[in-house]
């Protein structure tokens, strides 16, 4: 019944057929050898490229140009060392297929071919579409649950994958590192001299930290004015203000200070002929009040009495104090002491 059931399952093209399954391995193994092949050439050929590039020594532009092509040397590289553990992989299922016939889970001297050949189905099916045969052959076997780890990213390792194929294979950029060690292997190898490479950018961390602690100071005073309520706000208001009156109070005083300073500084710097001509100015000054007549204003404005207004003359006026002669020397000599005192400052 199991005989029928699988002749019925090979015909209608639903079940794992093992001479398939050989066919496919070994017409896999055979482009893979020729891809192998056409590679190696590539990268030889990358690599001549490089060379020449290297010894026309254009300065800074001869080696850019040279690291562009170092990194196709490396890609190149990276999936030759993928493909001959792949190649390696068909071989051992090829001559071990009949294990997989007889075997309804997957063998442990298989497990790791087989999740290698699923997890490269996904990666490599453009340049070997027998990858992809294979995958739904050991689908059908195995199930499609084990196919779909296998193909996973993440799960690729823990079914059995080899790791330098899932590493070579993955669509990643090669690093800088890696770029510049190829291309001072190649120069070496070949005898050419390389232009020193360019300085790296400053890292953050070598930045001093006074700039950092600065920029953390700015943000904290930022975040100090916030206030809770409007009342805070105001009482924070009249402070400011109390705090600027302050100051523009300090600053008239200092001013003020400094005027006189200056002020005393051009009376010690006059001569004795100077002071004597303000004090010749000041002693002639005539001692009479000036007439208040002058400055009134005109009658009838301000209160001013008028011309046909009549007023009775007042019985006495009081008559003003004349100085003496006593009085006016006291005034002489206090002007002549402090005269003296000035001089001797």
């Amino acid at each position: 019944m199991s005989a029928l059931f699988d002749a019925l399952k090979s015909t209608l093209g639903i079940g794992y057929d093992e001479k398939k399954t050989k066919t496919l391995l070994r017409l896999c193994a055979g482009r893979l050898k020729l891809i192998k092949n056409k590679r190696t050439s590539a990268r030889m050929t990358l690599e001549r490229e490089v060379v020449d590039v290297l010894e026309r020594n254009n300065g800074r532009a001869s080696r850019d140009t040279a690291s562009v092509r170092a990194e196709s040397v490396c890609r190149e590289e990276r999936a030759l060392r993928a493909y001959e553990i792949l190649e390696l992989a068909l071989e051992t299922l090829l001559a071990r297929l009949h294990v997989v016939a007889t075997s309804s889970a997957v063998p442990d001297e298989l497990r790791e071919p087989i999740a290698t050949i699923i997890f490269a189905s996904k990666k490599a099916k453009a340049e070997l579409p027998e990858l992809d045969g294979l995958k739904k052959q050991l689908g059908r076997r195995y199930g499609r649950e084990y196919v779909a780890a296998c193909e996973g990213d993440s799960t690729a390792r823990a079914c059995g994958a080899h790791v330098v194929v899932m590493e070579c294979l993955k669509v990643r950029t090669v690093d800088s590192e890696t770029v510049e060690r190829k291309l001072e292997e190649i120069a070496r190898d070949h005898g050419v001299e390389l232009e020193p490479a360019m300085p790296t950018a400053i890292p953050v961390s070598s930045v001093p930290a006074v700039a950092m602690e600065t920029k953390e100071s700015v943000e904290a005073m930022t975040s100090s004015y916030e206030y809770g309520t409007a009342q805070e706000a105001a009482h924070a208001a009249e402070a400011a203000a109390k705090r600027a009156q302050h100051a523009s109070e300090a600053a008239a005083a200092l001013a003020g200070l400094e005027a006189t300073s200056s002020s005393t500084r051009d009376m010690k710097d006059a001569s004795d002929a100077d002071i004597d001509a303000v004090i010749g100015e000041v002693l002639a000054m005539s001692d009479e009040l000036p007439d208040p007549s002058a400055s009134a204003p005109p009658p009838g404005v301000g209160g001013a009495p008028n011309a046909h207004t009549k007023f009775d003359n007042p019985k006495s006026y009081p008559k003003p104090k004349s100085s003496s002669p006593l009085d006016d020397q006291d005034d002489t000599d206090d002007l002549a002491q402090r005269l003296a005192a000035l001089k001797k400052s």
